[in-house]
């Protein structure tokens, strides 16, 4: 039980999921161990790592009693985070119910880091909005590309600093949303309105994101939009791009859009606003032609976790020349690609 100072405090649980990270996750543990704010408990959680980052992750519990280690088999990034999770709200179930509108939580990819003064930021936004009740805060972020031996910074900057509040927050955030660049470690979330909106990660998926923020987006009644970045990604393109060339996940890449898709289909109904029905509409309608694009290289392969008849009832958010491509995919981008190769045979005089 905490002492009564640290009781008016703002307490932040920071999960973090690790998976074979040895040469990043210093980094990351060291930027959340050196915040100006120390009211805060890490908790690690080891997805089955066979590196050293368990051991690196390890030596940080052992010297900081803020640092919790959890290890578990390879479950993947989503069932990671829910475990954390879980590890939270054991954690706040013994508070009495006048402390736990002061939980915070926030997400940290273990290749990625945090400015030094983030959570003492966050920290004073709750504070001097105490009669809001801050339910979200969402901040901006900085993206660090190694692309060859060159290091590629891109800030993409909110464009104001404000509350939503009530019930036009999440029409607003909606159309706020559209221009600007969202994921969940940009996001701090009161734990109590998080557990009560009973949002989790969809497991066994790529882009798990999307239909996370988008749910407690929805779901919000206060909203802060911080235009200052705090959150840095790292990563490697060219990494990322070989991993888009491989078969396996090609196929993941495809149930991963059916997933999603499926799930925003289902949340359709429960939402009146023009606003947010068109947001959600527009969003199946891109990610069925991103699957598309993928099924034109694979097909219909037998080894899918989905078929044809998966995808049909969805055919609906589509044109007729995308509905005619749902079913035979081979054939998407073909009036291009014929222009593209008779402009080519003109400039040649091949014909």
């Amino acid at each position: 039980m905490f002492n009564k100072l640290i009781k008016m405090q703002i307490k932040f649980f920071i999960i973090i999921p690790i998976y074979n990270v040895e040469s990043y996750l210093p980094k990351c543990l060291d930027s959340i161990s050196n915040q100006t704010y120390p009211h805060f408990e890490a908790i690690l959680i080891n997805d089955g790592s066979t590196d050293f980052s368990e051991k690196i992750a390890q030596e940080y519990a052992n010297k900081d009693q803020r640092f919790i280690l959890f290890s578990q088999e390879n479950q993947g990034l989503s069932l990671a985070r829910n475990r954390g999770l879980e590890a939270v709200k054991d954690k706040i179930t013994n508070f009495d119910s006048t402390n736990k509108d002061k939980f915070y939580i926030c997400f940290v990819d273990s290749d990625d880091y945090w400015e030094k003064d983030a959570l003492e930021i966050f920290s004073q936004i709750v504070f001097s909005n105490t009669d809001k009740n801050i339910e979200i805060i969402m901040t901006d972020s900085i993206f660090k590309i190694q692309s060859q031996s060159k290091i590629l910074i891109k800030h993409y900057f909110l464009k104001n600093e404000q509350i939503l509040e009530n019930t036009v927050a999440p029409t607003l955030l909606i159309e706020y949303l559209k221009d600007n660049l969202h994921s969940v470690p940009q996001f701090v979330f009161q734990a109590k309105f998080l557990f009560k909106s009973k949002t989790a990660f969809i497991p066994h998926i790529i882009h798990k994101d999307n239909p996370f923020c988008l749910e407690i987006i929805l779901k919000t009644k206060a909203i802060y939009i911080n235009s200052k970045p705090y959150y840095n990604y790292t990563f490697n393109d060219n990494s990322i791009t070989k991993q888009q060339m491989s078969l396996s996940y090609i196929k993941k890449k495809i149930y991963s859009y059916y997933t999603i898709i499926k799930y925003y289909d289902e949340i359709l109904a429960y939402y009146d606003s023009p606003i947010i029905q068109n947001h959600i509409k527009s969003q199946i309608t891109l990610l069925l032609q991103s699957l598309i694009r993928f099924l034109q290289i694979i097909g219909y392969s037998k080894d899918l976790k989905i078929s044809k008849a998966n995808l049909l009832p969805y055919a609906r958010f589509l044109n007729y020349r995308k509905r005619f491509c749902l079913h035979f995919p081979y054939v998407y981008g073909l009036p291009k690609r014929i222009k593209q190769y008779l402009k080519s045979k003109f400039q040649t005089g091949k014909i």
